[in-house]
């Protein structure tokens, strides 16, 4: 890896570490466009266009809940808090650039809306969305989720 492309990741992880910790104070005034705040009808609407979900959550949840029908799984955030280190290079797997549209979510939906925002403030994917009320919210609807299987 040449020392730029190691430099560049370094900062992103930076980035993306501080908008973990900083995003509830930074953004909290901010409203966030309704288009990338979903609801679980909008994002079963996205999900049949082929758009791309991805669960950030960690594993033990994945296995304690289940996950979306078709998700990837990619965790998003360590149990401190802070950015999983293999975070971006798979979500690089599966969106391949930032005008790709994908759909985050999480248990809340609060994890997966400070990602959101701080992908496209940052690095400019444009077309991220996140399900608002996460699974809880598509659990209390009573959707169906499938076992994660490792």
């Amino acid at each position: 890896m040449n020392l730029n492309k190691q430099i560049q990741g370094y900062v992103w992880i930076i980035i993306m570490a501080l908008a973990s910790f900083l995003g509830p104070l930074v953004w909290a005034s901010e409203s966030q466009p309704a288009s990338f705040d979903l609801s679980s009808k909008e994002l079963m609407k996205h999900q049949s266009d082929g758009v791309v979900v991805i669960d950030i959550r960690r594993k033990e949840e994945w296995l304690d809940t289940g996950i979306l029908n078709g998700a990837k799984t990619i965790t998003a955030f360590t149990k401190a808090g802070s950015l999983h280190p293999d975070f971006q290079m798979k979500l690089a797997s599966v969106v391949p650039n930032s005008d790709t549209p994908f759909v985050l979510y999480c248990r809340s939906g609060r994890r997966s809306g400070i990602l959101r925002d701080a992908l496209e403030k940052n690095l400019g994917f444009t077309k991220a969305m996140h399900l608002s009320d996460g699974i809880l919210g598509w659990k209390k609807e009573g959707k169906a989720l499938v076992a994660f299987t490792p």
